[in-house]
């Protein structure tokens, strides 16, 4: 339905333009009228019409500044200018005001009817935009806070996957070239996981993440059962200090939001801010921040005063090559760096068993996660999460999550063998069936998905010959077979094994068979000759 709104100061207009609308347009209404300017501007803002036939010549504020009036207000309005006066200027000052129409009184019926079903084109389009717009930012919202997830995920543990920051920057409406890392942990996690605690840490974590989204501008997002993660934009202009500052405020300000109704105590950490390639430090730093914290809800990392140099943060870098070495299947690596890790926790939480269990429980879900992207059936064992949760032995544990790691390792490297022999299998499929032509290496890569330097030698590790030489293995068997052929003359050979040159094929020949196409040739003659006296020569 398009809402239409006359204003006009002759009476025989606005009654024409009545019934042209009521008897001749059909999703139409007239929802008011005017007979001046000041009038037109007035009822415009109550009737809020979708469409205004607008006269220029009326008493007071004439048609165009009441347009443009109305237009600081309202600048979805359509106006169609009907006037009596073949004006240039009218006509040039209403082009820059938008106007849709310009039309000289007489008006025929046609003519008004073309004009108004114009209008209600362009206003259905826009209707259509606006409600896909609408039905894209719900969908939007609804998924961004996986987005969010998936992001600092990537960003943490495969940031050189990330090439353009400016399209988040785009999807989150926030800078991302600086900021630190504000992290949310929940306290004194069930010694004894079970559904309802589960449940209870789970809503926890969304309380958390739901209240730093609506206190801060920022990115947040859940991370296992007792951590909420926030990158903060921040001032790279700005001192460090009122950078600090500010964001233990913000803390401040989180906590004091959440500690009547949060059903479980947590901790607040502050990382330093750093430029995007260096994100996970400040993650490092929030976390070792509250490790630290003693008793206090909100700690920056730089307000710590460390024990001694020799405090550490957690090998996260180990914790990347794992996942590296997993997927490219080698075990003898897996191992070495799963017992890293495990010593540097023995020896970071010494006498804490539960923090080691929790951590190597968190390693666990990172790498299951990364392995999951691999491939989808890349199961990390058949232990669910909530069996490891209960897992209260610390060398069951250790040997649970092992052998699942060595598990999957295996698997990926039996996959990467099939996936290669597959590869090389089709190579020489499409080698065979067009030794003929003038293919190369860089040919046969593309075919089979791989750079020009990485199939060569996969090529060679799988066949043992180089792709040069098997392809001449095939020209020569087949030219083997086709001067065994009578008819065929030596450049007619050359021809149909894919040598333009049949001097360049005979030397090829010769270098491969000790003689030339013609020798060859003629031993086969002589070869059948024998076979005809019954081989007494």
């Amino acid at each position: 339905m398009i809402k239409i709104f006359i204003a006009d100061d002759e009476q025989i207009v606005i009654d024409s333009l009545k019934y042209i609308v009521a008897n001749f347009i059909k999703d139409a209404v007239i929802v008011g009228h005017a007979k001046s300017g000041r009038e037109a501007i007035e009822k415009i803002e109550l009737t809020k019409p979708d469409l205004v036939f607008m006269d220029i010549r009326m008493p007071g504020i004439d048609g165009l500044d009441a347009i443009r009036q109305i237009k600081k207000r309202r600048k979805d309005i359509s106006f169609v200018i009907i006037t009596a006066y073949e004006n240039f200027n009218y006509a040039k000052e209403a082009v820059n005001l938008g106007v849709i129409e310009y039309l000289l009184k007489p008006v025929g019926k046609n003519k008004v009817i073309e004009v108004i079903e114009k209008a209600k084109g362009a206003l259905f389009e826009d209707r259509q935009a606006v409600m896909q717009e609408i039905e894209l930012r719900e969908k939007l919202s609804r998924v961004m806070p996986h987005i969010e997830r998936e992001f600092i995920y990537t960003l943490f543990f495969d940031s050189q996957s990330i090439k353009d920051y400016s399209f988040y920057e785009e999807i989150f409406s926030m800078p991302l070239d600086y900021g630190y890392i504000m992290l949310l942990t929940i306290n004194n996690p069930a010694q004894k996981e079970n559904v309802k605690a589960s449940l209870d840490r789970y809503k926890m974590t969304s309380m958390l993440r739901e209240t730093v989204k609506r206190e801060i501008k920022c990115l947040a997002a859940t991370f296992m059962l007792d951590r909420v993660i926030a990158f903060v934009p921040a001032d790279k202009d700005q001192e460090e200090y009122v950078i600090r500052n500010r964001a233990i405020k913000r803390a401040e300000k989180i906590y004091q939001s959440l500690q009547d109704n949060a059903p479980l105590p947590f901790f607040i950490g502050i990382g330093s801010p750093y430029d995007i390639k260096n994100f996970l430090r400040s993650y490092e730093e929030a976390d070792l921040a509250i490790k630290l914290s003693k008793d206090e809800v909100i700690v920056c990392y730089k307000d710590l005063v460390l024990p001694d140099s020799s405090t550490d943060l957690y090998p996260i870098s180990k914790e990347k090559q794992l996942i590296n070495q997993i997927m490219v299947g080698d075990i003898e690596g897996v191992r070495k760096l799963f017992e890293d890790i495990f010593q540097w926790l023995a020896l970071n939480y010494a006498g804490d068993i539960e923090k080691i269990r929790i951590k190597l429980i968190e390693m666990y879900i990172v790498i299951s996660r990364s392995v999951s992207y691999y491939k989808d059936d890349a199961k990390l064992g058949q232990n669910s999460f909530t069996d490891l949760i209960n897992l209260t032995d610390l060398k069951e544990l250790k040997s649970v999550i092992y052998n699942n790691l060595l598990k999957v390792t295996k698997y990926i490297q039996e996959i990467k063998h099939e996936e290669i022999s597959s590869a090389v299998a089709k190579a020489m499929e499409y080698i065979d069936e067009r030794y003929n032509q003038d293919i190369t290496l860089d040919h046969v890569a593309k075919h089979v998905n791989m750079s020009y330097h990485y199939f060569s030698k996969l090529f060679k590790d799988e066949t043992h010959r180089t792709f040069s030489e098997y392809l001449l293995e095939i020209r020569i068997r087949q030219a083997k077979q086709l001067l065994d052929a009578k008819d065929l003359s030596i450049k007619d050979v050359a021809l149909h094994v894919g040598y333009q040159d049949p001097n360049y094929f005979s030397k090829i020949f010769r270098k491969a068979t000790g003689m030339t196409p013609t020798e060859y040739k003629e031993s086969l003659e002589i070869k059948e000759v024998k076979q005809g006296y019954g081989g007494k020569f």
